[in-house]
C-alpha cells in the first residue's frame, strides 16, 4: 500500500474538491467548471487505474472509507462496534460515492471519445 501512499492523499484531496463544489448557485464562473471538469476526468482516469493493479481494490476500499471518515467525522463502521443505524448511513455513502463516480466515469468516456474523434486536431 505505500506505493500508492501519495495516491491515496492526492485523490482523498480531489475528491473532497470534487464534492464539496457547490453545483447549484447562479453564476458560477466559466473556469470553476472547466477545473471541475478536469479534476474529474483525470479522477476517474486514476480511479480506473488503480482498480488495474495489484492492491487496487484494497486502495478503493481504505479510500472509500477515509473519504467517510473526512465527511462525517466517524471511522466506517465496522462488523464489530457499530450500530445498524451507522450502518445504514455508511451505505447510504457508498451508494452516493459510487454514483459520484460512476458520473465522474462518463464524463472520462466523453472525454475519450471526443479526444479519440478528433485526435487529428488536437
Amino acid at each position: 500500500m505505500e506505493l500508492y501512499g501519495f495516491l491515496f492523499e492526492s485523490h482523498l484531496n480531489t475528491f473532497q474538491y470534487l464534492s464539496s463544489f457547490d453545483h447549484s448557485r447562479g453564476g458560477q464562473r466559466f473556469l470553476q467548471l472547466l477545473a471541475n471538469q478536469i479534476e474529474s476526468i483525470r479522477f476517474a482516469f486514476d480511479w480506473a487505474e488503480i482498480g488495474r493493479h495489484v492492491g487496487g481494490k484494497t486502495f478503493k476500499h481504505n479510500f472509500t472509507n477515509a473519504i467517510y471518515e473526512a465527511q462525517t467525522g466517524r471511522p466506517a463502521p465496522t462488523s464489530k462496534s457499530a450500530s445498524k443505524q451507522a450502518f445504514r448511513e455508511f451505505k447510504m455513502f457508498k451508494s452516493e460515492h459510487k454514483l459520484m463516480v460512476r458520473s465522474w466515469n462518463y464524463l472520462l468516456d466523453l472525454y475519450t471519445k471526443v479526444r479519440n474523434r478528433y485526435k487529428h486536431i488536437m
